[in-house]
């Protein structure tokens, strides 16, 4: 099966669907364009994570998501000058395979510190075996764990995709098993994202949090729901979503602008880090800030 060919859509079913939109000459522009818009954050977040005052271990995955972005474009770059090699292919389908969960995993743990530090929690803190604390055991708790175990899976089956890249231009078997991981994760995407922003929204209603660092993460989560979305319908093989406008503006731009929000923002300052867990560690911090119980001035 030429590549070539499957980018023109004569071939069909599964290889159609595993090729998704291969850059051709007017991808060209775009790509540079992107190689130079992750390029220029780069400075902005070496400083973030050098400075003392905004230095967050959650910016270290964007920063990682950005260098894989800027070698996506440039593959991208080398396939629109007619390039189509399998090798070509296959990189550019494992780098945007492993791009968005790095943008997801921060989102949700910034989610989990705004709740965790604007909700009072005064039961146990249950300890695991080795006396680690094992975390909440309240509904703040329970969406955690449940948007950690959805990520997991997420990452185990994007591993387990890209491993199969390099058989799918030429295994049938190999291209179909591609084509079903990337659906399935596009799908635990979708439903992670949309878990999280409902529980968030559901616990702002009875909490009232800070409304800059509502605001922020509900347009991160927007974002990179277009994404998600837009990556399901490719997979599903939809028509109307495999042309390159769509793949430039659902897919790329809003990366960029989750990944420039990220580091245009002091995290440490708009949502700090929770206070201390345990009976009585939440009841010290509202003796010492009556206001807690959501009321904080926007930071």
């Amino acid at each position: 099966m030429s590549l070539l060919a499957t980018n023109n859509a004569t071939s069909t079913g599964s290889s159609s669907s595993l090729a998704g939109i291969i850059a051709t000459k007017p991808d060209l522009v775009p790509s540079i364009i992107f190689i130079i818009a992750f390029t220029v954050l780069a400075p902005l977040a070496a400083w973030r994570l050098i400075s003392t005052a905004s230095r967050s271990g959650v910016l270290i995955r964007p920063a990682i998501f950005s260098l894989i972005r800027i070698g996506t474009y440039v593959v991208r770059a080398i396939e629109a000058n007619g390039n189509y090699s399998t090798g070509i292919v296959a990189a550019e389908l494992v780098l945007l395979n492993a791009g968005t969960i790095l943008l997801a995993e921060p989102l949700i743990e910034l989610i989990k510190r705004l709740l965790e530090t604007h909700i009072p929690y005064n039961g146990p803190v249950v300890s695991g075996r080795r006396g680690r604390k094992a975390g909440r055991q309240d509904e703040v708790g329970l969406l955690s764990r449940v948007l950690k175990v959805a990520l997991l899976a997420m990452i185990a089956i994007s591993i387990y995709s890209s491993t199969q890249v390099g058989d799918a231009f030429k295994d049938p078997d190999a291209a179909k098993t591609v084509v079903t991981t990337r659906k399935i994760s596009a799908i635990i995407l979708v439903a992670v994202l949309a878990i999280a922003v409902l529980g968030l929204l559901y616990f702002h209603i009875q909490h009232r949090f800070p409304s800059r660092a509502l605001y922020f993460l509900l347009v991160i989560s927007v974002l990179l729901e277009v994404t998600a979305a837009y990556r399901l319908a490719s997979a599903a093989g939809n028509a109307g979503v495999r042309n390159h406008t769509a793949f430039w503006l659902a897919s790329s731009l809003p990366e960029w602008l989750v990944t420039a929000a990220f580091f245009s923002t002091n995290i440490n300052t708009l949502i700090p880090s929770k206070p201390a867990q345990g009976p009585g560690a939440y009841s010290m911090t509202q003796q010492a800030e009556p206001h807690h119980h959501g009321q904080y001035p926007d930071p």
